[in-house]
């Protein structure tokens, strides 16, 4: 599945002026006006995640303290790291930041809010429909609020253990609706071995194993979401046992939390 990360331009949306708001109280007001404009273009409103909302204070807290608006600081890892360290699931991650002032008019959240808003690029991560999740964090130095929103395509937890009962569960329901007999899930020891191998390939499980009739191997971040390899054997006549086995992908670039999926089919 193709990763991407989003690296912006700064945003800096400064009002000289005296109006104060406590930074717990400027995130909700943020998520309040993300969502409303994501409702104003029809929209899924973003979920507030926890794990994200770590990530996003932690970085607003290291620009406060070094009084420096960027989306890496020195010696500090990239965002994807960042929210992989997290234990979140996701496959695409993005990040707007700014450094606001209130005015006598508007609070900082709504000075911050416009000013993303009126840059493209931050306009775009907060409008993007792809983005399911949000973490948003303030910090504050003096009279200036730094502010992160951390956004993100993420996907329930999962194990691996839960993942092979998920595909399993799926082929054999696929299976019921063609009038096929349920296949008998079986463990094989060396296929552990091999499906977390950096490279395997369906030719090297099925030399592997004499008596197969067919393999599979293949990567997901959602379970019940077979491929059409699977989808095609799971139909196919003749077939009566599957052995499954499951592996975490590494965190890469963009994304972490992923399976990869080895079946062989006899």
């Amino acid at each position: 599945m193709k990763l991407s990360l989003i690296v912006l331009a700064l945003c800096l949306a400064a009002v000289r002026a005296s109006a104060q708001q406590d930074p717990s109280a400027m995130e909700q007001d943020m998520l309040r006006l993300v969502n409303q404009e994501r409702a104003q273009a029809g929209l899924p409103l973003l979920h507030l995640d926890a794990r994200l909302t770590a990530a996003a204070r932690a970085h607003s807290q290291l620009m406060a303290d070094r009084k420096k608006l960027a989306h890496v600081l020195e010696r500090e890892p990239d965002l994807s790291e960042r929210v992989a360290a997290t234990g979140l699931r996701f496959n695409a991650v993005a990040e707007n930041i700014s450094a606001a002032f209130g005015s006598d008019q508007s609070p900082p959240s709504e000075v911050a809010h416009r000013g993303l808003m009126g840059s493209p690029p931050h306009r775009a991560n907060i409008l993007n429909p792809d983005y399911n999740s949000i973490g948003i964090g303030v910090a504050r130095e003096g009279k200036t609020y730094y502010t992160t929103e951390d956004f993100a395509k993420s996907y329930a937890d999962a194990s691996t253990a839960d993942v092979a009962k998920t595909v399993a569960a799926k082929l054999n329901e696929l299976r019921r609706h063609g009038g096929e007999p349920a296949l008998r899930i079986v463990p094989l020891d060396r296929l552990s071995t091999l499906a977390c191998a950096d490279k395997t390939s369906v030719q090297t499980l099925l030399q592997s194993f004499a008596s197969s009739r067919s393999a599979a191997v293949y990567t997901t971040w959602i379970p019940s979401d077979l491929p059409r390899k699977m989808i095609d054997l799971a139909q196919e006549q003749g077939l009566t046992a599957v052995s499954l086995h499951v592996c975490t992908l590494p965190p890469a670039h963009g994304g972490s939390g992923g399976f990869k999926v080895a079946a062989v089919f006899f």
